[in-house]
């Protein structure tokens, strides 16, 4: 399991999964800061050549015990895979 990190996106908090490979993203979290669609998002991360190699589904800590998270690699871009002309804020 990894440890979680908090960071500051946009104005929520973020937290960033450590692990012995590097750091991940949660795509859940950053999707509803943005008011955008998680399944889009993770559609759009999956069909692209480079983000797809730093995808990961991490086992992280949370209230209701360990649960398994789809990730982005913090050194794959994670910040471009959603554009803000498609946010709602």
């Amino acid at each position: 399991m990894c440890e979680l990190v908090p960071i500051r996106f946009y104005d929520a908090e973020l937290r960033v999964a450590v692990d012995k490979t590097g750091g991940y993203v949660a795509i859940t979290p950053i999707c509803r800061a943005l008011g955008l669609s998680e399944q889009a998002q993770r559609r759009r991360i999956e069909r692209h050549a480079v983000l797809t190699e730093g995808q990961a589904i991490l086992a992280t800590p949370s209230l209701g015990g360990t649960q398994e998270t789809f990730c982005l690699r913090l050194d794959f871009g994670w910040q471009h895979c959603a554009l803000p002309a498609q946010s709602q804020k």
